[in-house]
C-alpha cells in the first residue's frame, strides 16, 4: 500500500462578523496563517457575495493578508 500525502493546508481568518454592519470603508481582510506563494491561485478561488452587485478588487499586504475595498463607497 502506498500513501499520496496531502497538499499543504493554509488557515485563514476573516475579521468581519457575520450579519454584522460595518462602515463602507471597511475592507473584508482575510489573514492567512503562513505566507501565501500561490497569490493568483488563492484570489481565483475565492467567491464574495453581496446583497447587491459590488465592483471591487483584492490587493495583497505582504503574503499573509488579503484585502477586498469596492471600487466605490
Amino acid at each position: 500500500m502506498s500513501f499520496v500525502p496531502a497538499p499543504a493546508t493554509i488557515g485563514v481568518q476573516i475579521i468581519e462578523g457575520y450579519q454584522r454592519t460595518y462602515g463602507v470603508g471597511m475592507p473584508i481582510v482575510l489573514s492567512f496563517s503562513r505566507p501565501v506563494t500561490r497569490k493568483a491561485a488563492v484570489e481565483k478561488a475565492l467567491e464574495l457575495t453581496t446583497s447587491r452587485r459590488v465592483v471591487g478588487a483584492w490587493s495583497w499586504n505582504g503574503s499573509q493578508a488579503l484585502y477586498f475595498r469596492p471600487r466605490d463607497y
